[in-house]
């Protein structure tokens, strides 16, 4: 399924259904191009490497997508969390 949370459809997966952010703001703004995911804290896994996030105190600590110029949006994550998808 590779990255789902970046992908503008919702993706199903037998019975799971992922509608990322940029899905959800595409509903409301169809011209959007992307969003950027921006992390209070928290770790994420990239290229084979875990990353620390040093807590960031300008990002909220709820959800939030803000809106930075016509097509430019981000979108704000409290805590970055390992997601495991697995097949039965």
């Amino acid at each position: 399924m590779g990255q789902w949370h970046t992908q503008p459809k919702v993706i199903t997966d037998g019975e799971t259904r992922h509608e990322s952010a940029l899905c959800r703001l595409r509903k409301i703004k169809p011209n959007v191009p992307f969003i950027h995911n921006v992390y209070r804290q928290g770790q994420l896994f990239n290229d084979g490497k875990i990353i620390e996030l040093p807590k960031n105190p300008s990002i909220p600590p709820y959800y939030e997508i803000v809106q930075k110029t016509d097509i430019d949006f981000d979108f704000h994550v409290p805590e970055a969390t390992k997601i495991s998808l697995y097949k039965k």
